[in-house]
This record gives C-alpha cells, structure tokens and sequence, in this order.
C-alpha cells in the first residue's frame, strides 16, 4: 500500500474514534390545548424518557399546591412505549382555580424531570375562605372535643386524612377515609388521653387531592394524670441459696415461667395451670 494511502487511512480510523457521541435527546412534553376554560380535558404527551419506563406525574395549580391526576394511585403513574413516549389525559374539574398549572412527569428510572405548562381560563386563585371553632376551646385531659371547620381550600366531598399534634410536635390518632361535606367542611369528636400533655393543640386536616391544610387550635390546661403501675406482686424464698438438695420455701402469686406458663407455690407444692 502506498504511503500516502496508508497516511489517509490511518487519519481517517484516529478521526472516527475521537467523534465525539451523539448527544443524547433531552426529555420532553408538550399539551393541547394549551390555555383552557376549567371543565376542559387536556391532552399531554412527552418523549425522550427510557423504554417502557414509569412516569410520577402531578400537577401544580396556581398557588403551587400539588393535585393528583386522580383518586387512584395508578392514575398518577405512566409508562413510556418501548420507544420512550407517553401520552395521557386529564378532565379538569370545573371549580378549579384560573391561572397558570404546570404538569410534572418524573422518570422513575431516568430521574428525568420535565414540566409542561398550561393555562387554566377563569378566575384567577384567592386565598380560601375559612372557618372553624373547638368546643370546648380549653379543656383539661380526658376531655371530649368537638372541632367543625370549613373551607373553600378543599374539594367538595373530597377524602381527608386528619390527625392531632401535640405541644411537641407529635402526631397522634390519625384517621384516614374521612370526607369533606358538599360545602368543604369537616367534624371530628375527640377524647384527648388523661396523660395529654397541657398547652396548645394542633387538629389538622388535609385534603387528600387538592392537599389542602386545615388547622384548628385549642388548648388542654391542667396536669396530665399520670400512669399508675400496680405494685409488684408478694415474692419471697427462703434460704436464697443453697447447695443442690436443698429444700426451698417459697411463696408468690402469678409465677410465671419463661415458656409463659404459671404455676402457684404454697409450701414447696406447686400447682400447674
């Protein structure tokens, strides 16, 4: 082969290993139509995400709060072809806030985050109209509470999950299946423990679709009565060592073995149960 051939050849296998690789297409999504009266379903599609990969998707509305696509949690996951596209669809309901939404789709093997967003036609988000009251507002432990609250923030008729904070930020007696009424409000009946501790108490209700926070405040005053313990019960033996033959007297009530059975002792004679 000639030289020069040779030269040429060899440039041409150094060149094609330092090509650099084809950059890899980025994630991303696209909605019709893009800007909407509420009640109006949109159409999402998105490419570029792995082969047969799931999605998490959501959406943000006006004010940043995170809404489902729907009540199922299979409804909020969605896989790619084999070619890595996607596309679903959402009915937005027709008393949804005006403004600017977004949808954010998230690969759960990727990590790839994109959003597509959208405008929503209508009156523009105000801040929700609230009210609740605690009856009795302050009570001691062991008291029963009842707490109504209402507020345009929830969906009418949506599920909720509710629970209670006390003064150190611990939750306690979660109640989940609950719904909000047609008008947004909630009733809860609470006995608080005879050990609840004293100071400002947290209800909290949110909204499992629209993720909507209530809080209701209210005060439990006085000292939590504290745990009582029984006293141990009667043991004694006699002597308390000895060499083996020894005869020992003992005398107890609810011995227990470490099997879980008992036995009663009166005089050394034992009694199986």
């Amino acid at each position: 082969m000639k030289p020069t051939l040779l030269l040429i050849c060899l440039l041409l296998l150094s060149g094609g290993l330092l090509l650099p690789a084809l950059p890899v297409s980025a994630a991303s999504g696209s909605v019709e139509p893009a800007s909407a009266p509420a009640g109006t379903e949109f159409f999402f599609s998105v490419r570029g995400f792995g082969s047969s990969e799931m999605l998490n998707v959501w959406l943000e509305d006006p004010d940043g709060r995170t809404r489902q696509l729907g009540e199922d949690v299979d409804a909020n996951r969605i896989f790619t072809n084999p070619d890595g596209d996607a596309s679903w669809s959402w009915a937005s309901p027709t008393n949804i806030p005006g403004g600017n939404w977004q949808a954010v789709v998230r690969g759960a093997d990727t990590r790839e985050t994109i959003t597509i967003p959208f405008r929503v036609e209508g009156v523009e988000s105000t801040a929700p109209l609230v009210s609740w009251f605690v009856d009795p507002p302050i009570g001691e432990p062991g008291t029963t509470f009842t707490l109504v609250g209402r507020s345009t923030g929830f969906a009418p008729g949506e599920q909720v999950g509710s629970w209670f904070i006390n003064p150190n930020g611990d939750i306690i007696d979660v109640q989940e299946g609950q719904s909000v009424d047609p008008n947004g409000q909630i009733f809860r009946i609470w006995a608080a423990p005879l050990d609840a501790e004293p100071g400002t108490w947290t209800f909290r209700a949110r909204g499992i679709a629209t993720q909507y926070v209530l809080d209701m405040t209210f005060e439990i005053a006085g000292e939590a009565e504290p745990g009582t313990v029984p006293p141990p019960p009667p043991l004694s033996v006699e002597p308390q060592s000895g060499p083996p033959g020894i005869h020992l007297h003992l005398y107890g009530r609810w011995l227990c073995r470490t099997r879980g059975d008992w036995y009663v002792v009166y005089s050394a004679r034992r009694s199986e149960h």
